[in-house]
């Protein structure tokens, strides 16, 4: 089913490059990286990410960009790497706080706890997860 949907977004992200949509671009790009890490293709969904992560900071709007941060944030989380996790969802939460987008914020901040548990840090962690519930 994930081949398949790489089709559609392939094929929606010819439509979105056509009317010189970015937003919809790099979400689009985004979400072809999360389907290329479900595969377990990780060096193309890292790929992929960065290059949405890319686009995003020079033309997307804020959440998009926290999106897309937090996407490359899952994809360290997953591989173990608790420090790269943390750099992205920090960014993310900071660009959702700049954005008032509360929502994106606690999102962030959960991940954020995850990263801190990862790095052996529960007591932060606590306090990141009161501060998402806020």
């Amino acid at each position: 089913i994930t081949k398949r949907s790489l089709d559609h977004y392939t094929k929606a992200l010819e439509v979105y490059m056509k009317l010189q949509d970015k937003d919809g671009e790099t979400r689009c790009i985004m979400e072809m990286g999360r389907l290329q890490f479900i595969r377990g293709d990780t060096p193309t969904a890292i790929k992929s990410l960065e290059e949405a992560l890319n686009l995003g900071q020079k033309s997307a709007t804020g959440s998009t960009q926290a999106d897309c941060l937090m996407a490359v944030g899952e994809v360290h989380h997953v591989q173990g790497d608790a420090k790269q996790t943390q750099a992205h969802y920090q960014k993310a939460c900071q660009v959702c706080k700049e954005q008032l987008d509360p929502f994106g914020e606690a999102t962030g901040l959960c991940g954020l706890s995850e990263a801190s548990l990862g790095l052996g840090q529960p007591y932060q962690a606590i306090d990141q997860v009161n501060e998402a519930l806020k």
